[in-house]
């Protein structure tokens, strides 16, 4: 792979050092429009909160005079996550660095777009792709995120996942040239077993293994249960490929892939990685002969699997396990019943791929719970959070589940050996642990229960968390109206 050229490494140096533009947040809409707003930095400056300009794709410009309706019931226009990076559009001696904003329809529709949006006053579209467009037949409702990457030939790429409900229901792994919205490749994934059954590509975690600039390695799951692992260093090319990384199957019942993974080195192993990922996913409606992610029990679980090279697919079979387990009591000044902890099962590499634990409580029937963010790893910890979807909830403008917790876990699945704040004394100790019946063991818990939980428990939940809260659990309020994200459900 090509590293980036010194030209191109100086010109964006000297655009770091010189850039003074504005933040700007963008956010999807039901009105059909991608939104630009001035942030603001402290509510008194002139212009904070101003919107820069809307943008209306055209894969939801025929459905836009339905909002007009007396008639009008709900439907999805411009809800998926956009993304935004710095990208050489130009060429390595001659380097155009630019911001280049990534977005989707979501559940809306079935289109990816591109913005220049270097100049936010002044944004330019670069591209839109939908089913019509050659070489895209095969996208479906897009509710994945883009990746912006460099490739190994410098060029620069938006990699997407197909999404669910394509034409031929299977997954595939579209890059796209970040300048043209020409298709570079379009990788296949098809697991033989899996034929018949209807499938979709999500989000990708692409990196730099390297670290010389381009990406080498893709990770990336799909419904049906399958982690892929591509290798685009030196073979980017429209292929099928046919070996799942890993494949998530408990029981016999396939767990889906909906969130992107995330990877780092494995520190108790030189030269391989880790992949941590959970299971579970939070669009299907009910229809005739099928439950329906609402009403969805089948337990799903999160996984870390290290990647050592071995290009067989990896199975629950090759995994230590840990497990979740509930107290009927705190201790000290937090005495509330029904704290969890997770089990502390070490392992080593040299006999186990990873570990995986199963989101249901030891002893207690499975309520459905799953994982439909990406994990955050910090500091050798991984953090998730999982819901618990409400099998009565049928308004798209509702939350959509009852409760939700969020987990903090080591890189082998374990209980770490510290604790969150749970009494909020601002110490991490004896006093926030949960403790068996008879109190004669009390270990560290760090997994708390998110009251009235959101349709977003992301990043900035996990600081507060690990900061300690005065409210006992985490009291994250969600205002009526906000809604579901759109991956939440399906029109």
């Amino acid at each position: 792979a090509s590293s980036l050229h010194a030209d191109e490494q100086a010109a964006y140096r000297q655009r770091l050092q010189s850039q003074s533009r504005d933040a700007v947040i963008y956010v999807g809409s039901n009105d059909g429009m991608l939104h630009a707003f001035k942030a603001a930095k402290d509510h008194t400056t002139p212009g904070d909160g101003m919107e820069l300009f809307a943008y209306v794709p055209n894969a939801v410009v025929a459905y836009l005079p339905q909002l007009f309706q007396p008639t009008y019931t709900h439907r999805f226009y411009v809800d998926g996550s956009p993304v935004a990076g710095d990208a050489n559009l130009g060429t390595a001696t001659v380097p155009d660095w630019r911001t280049v904003l990534v977005g989707s329809t979501g559940a809306g529709g079935t289109g990816y777009f591109a913005i220049d949006v270097e100049n936010p006053a002044s944004p330019k579209v670069l591209w839109e792709v939908g089913p019509l467009i050659n070489g895209f037949a095969n996208l479906g409702a897009t509710l994945g995120q883009a990746a912006i990457v460099r490739l190994s030939n410098g060029t620069w790429a938006a990699v997407v996942g197909n999404g669910v409900n394509s034409a031929d229901d299977r997954a595939h792994l579209y890059f796209i040239n970040l300048v043209s919205g020409a298709l570079i490749a379009d990788i296949t994934a098809y697991n033989p077993s899996d034929a018949g059954k209807p499938n979709g590509m999500s989000s990708p975690l692409v990196i730099d293994k390297d670290n010389d600039g381009s990406a080498d390695t893709v990770y990336v799951g799909d419904m049906l249960g399958n982690l892929w692992k591509f290798d685009i260093a030196n073979n980017l090319t429209s292929r099928t490929e046919n070996t799942p990384f890993f494949k998530a199957e408990r029981n016999g019942t396939k767990q889906p892939i909906f969130a992107r993974p995330d990877a780092m080195w494995n520190p108790e192993k030189d030269g391989t990685l880790l992949v941590f990922f959970g299971t579970g996913k939070f669009f299907e409606k009910e229809k005739s002969g099928f439950v329906g992610d609402l009403k969805d029990t089948s337990v799903q679980s999160f996984y870390g699997v290290m990647d050592d090279g071995d290009s067989a697919t990896k199975t629950r079979s090759q995994l230590a396990t840990q497990t979740i387990h509930t107290s009927p009591s705190g201790v000290g000044s937090y005495s509330a019943a029904g704290l969890r902890y997770v089990s502390n099962n070490d392992f080593s590499y040299d006999n186990k791929k990873g570990f995986m634990l199963d989101l249901v409580v030891s002893g207690q029937s499975a309520k459905g719970e799953r994982v439909v963010n990406s994990p955050v790893l910090s500091n050798n910890w991984v953090l998730f959070s999982t819901l618990v979807p409400n099998p009565n909830d049928s308004d798209p403008c509702e939350v959509g589940s009852t409760e939700a917790w969020l987990y903090m876990v080591s890189l082998k699945g374990a209980r770490p050996d510290t604790t969150f704040d749970l009494n909020g004394d601002s110490k991490f100790d004896a006093n926030d642990q949960a403790c068996n019946e008879n109190g004669s063991e009390c270990v560290p818990t760090t997994i708390v229960w998110i009251k009235n939980p959101g349709p977003a428990i992301t990043h900035g939940v996990f600081g507060h968390a690990l900061g300690g809260s005065d409210e006992k659990p985490l009291d994250i309020e969600l205002k009526k109206g906000a809604g579901r994200e759109s991956w939440q459900q399906l029109r």
